[in-house]
């Protein structure tokens, strides 16, 4: 489970990894807030560089985390 509270508290410039679980060893994704703006990106399974997916708003969070829950 996404802690969505994470994503909702970054500031401008900030950045989160999260995964799909605690128990996880490395993260899924990886989320920037930038003006006001949420950018996703998906972290390769494999190693290499962060792949840009998405940006979103606040009120689209839900939406964002839906997505990185159906990455497996």
């Amino acid at each position: 489970m996404i802690d969505v509270q994470k994503i909702l508290d970054l500031k401008h410039g900030e950045s989160v990894i999260v995964s799909h679980s605690p128990c996880d060893d490395c993260g899924v994704a990886e989320i920037w807030y930038i003006h006001d703006t949420y950018l996703l990106f998906s972290i390769p399974m494999f190693g290499g560089q962060p792949i840009y997916e998405d940006d979103y708003r606040w009120h689209r969070i839900n939406e964002m985390v839906e997505k990185i829950e159906s990455w497996s």
